[in-house]
């Protein structure tokens, strides 16, 4: 065992919020960047570009929704619209130092829409797992 894990607890809410930000980032630039390359095999990328980059925000906003979950089993609503809320805040920030000239109403959509996909999507994978039904027998 490394001592690192015996520095940090797993089971700290903190880590556990860490971790669920990062994957957030992570799942939002790669499949970005996979729309980004898929627009470009187009002939006109930039007639697709938003509508591209739409759906590349409300497919990483499903996979963090599903992986927020995994991650802390027992996440409640407070939990994941705080997850949600700062890695919209992480994209905004992105938004205002890399624009120059501030943040468009489509951009606004767009975070938006990542907002409502993340949190209907980890309740739908929170609710999903309590399909499971136990009978017992009486005996």
């Amino acid at each position: 065992m490394l001592k690192i894990n015996k520095r940090i607890k797993i089971d700290s809410p903190l880590v556990s919020f860490l971790i669920s930000l990062g994957v957030c980032v992570i799942s939002v630039g790669v499949i970005s960047f996979v729309a980004a390359l898929l627009a470009n095999l187009s002939s006109d990328p930039t007639a697709i570009i938003g509508i591209c980059s739409l759906a590349s925000l409300l497919i990483s906003a499903v996979v963090s929704g599903f992986a927020t979950v995994k991650i802390k089993k027992d996440a409640g609503a407070l939990y994941v619209l705080a997850v949600g809320l700062s890695a919209v805040l992480i994209m905004v920030i992105i938004c205002l130092f890399s624009g120059g000239e501030g943040i468009g109403a489509s951009a606004l959509m767009n975070y938006a829409c990542y907002l409502g996909a993340f949190i209907l999507s980890s309740l739908l994978s929170k609710r999903s797992g309590n399909k499971r039904r136990h009978r017992f027998s009486r005996r």
